[in-house]
């Protein structure tokens, strides 16, 4: 297991992706998923999720496992599979925290 990326809810999209590019960051993806606007930013291996939403949304960590396997089994899920490209991710509840889980298809872990 290992942390995938940072989920930061944002106001606006691309006013938080100029902040930060001065920061040193890049884009790596940017899209629509339903009615969230959506920006990967890499810095040094790291992965920002800024995320601009009309619901109100909290900050989250994702977390990248093998398999569903490794879900703790006492975390409660709330929404998902969403699949994108190599991979799927889930929210679930664990105790008072929102965490994603992401599981790479195999072939494409590196």
């Amino acid at each position: 297991m290992k942390v995938h990326h940072l989920g930061v809810p944002v106001e606006e999209l691309t006013s938080s992706v100029d902040i930060y590019e001065r920061l040193g960051f890049q884009v790596v993806k940017r899209f629509t998923l339903g009615e969230e606007k959506i920006a990967f930013m890499e810095k040094n291996e790291w992965l920002v999720e800024l995320i601009e939403s009309p619901d109100s949304l909290q900050g989250h960590i994702c977390l990248e496992v093998k398999d569903a396997s490794e879900i703790p089994a006492e975390a409660v899920w709330i929404e998902g599979p969403f699949r994108m490209d190599d991979w799927s991710s889930s929210f679930y509840q664990l105790g008072e925290e929102v965490i994603e889980w992401l599981i790479v298809e195999e072939t494409k872990r590196g």
